[in-house]
């Protein structure tokens, strides 16, 4: 079950064909925000108008193991490795996206 959707070309997550570079980058903290919130939501198994963009993340679920899997995501989408301790700094999908959105006007 663990290679389900492997020899489709379907590696399990949520970026389109020919990886994360085939992908229109989201570019401003509005773009970034409603992307994070649908990896949260993916994250969560939860609808993502589920997900409040000031809502601290810890508080809706997300734990130390779904935020090495959450990073790992946003690695792929974004090139960007955010450190291990993002949501101590970071704690809301809306501070996660200014931060980000810095992170790559910096790149």
């Amino acid at each position: 079950e663990l290679l389900t959707g492997v020899a489709d070309g379907n590696d399990g997550t949520d970026d389109p064909p020919g990886g994360p570079a085939a992908a229109r980058p989201a570019s401003t903290p509005e773009e970034l925000a409603e992307d994070l919130r649908a990896q949260v939501a993916a994250e969560l198994r939860m609808d993502p108008a589920d997900i409040g963009l000031g809502r601290p993340l810890p508080e809706m679920g997300i734990d130390s193991v779904m935020l090495v899997t959450l990073r790992a995501r946003l690695l792929r989408r974004h090139g960007v490795d955010l450190p291990q301790t993002i949501l101590w700094n970071q704690p809301t999908i809306h501070a996660l996206a200014v931060h980000l959105s810095e992170t790559l006007e910096q790149q």
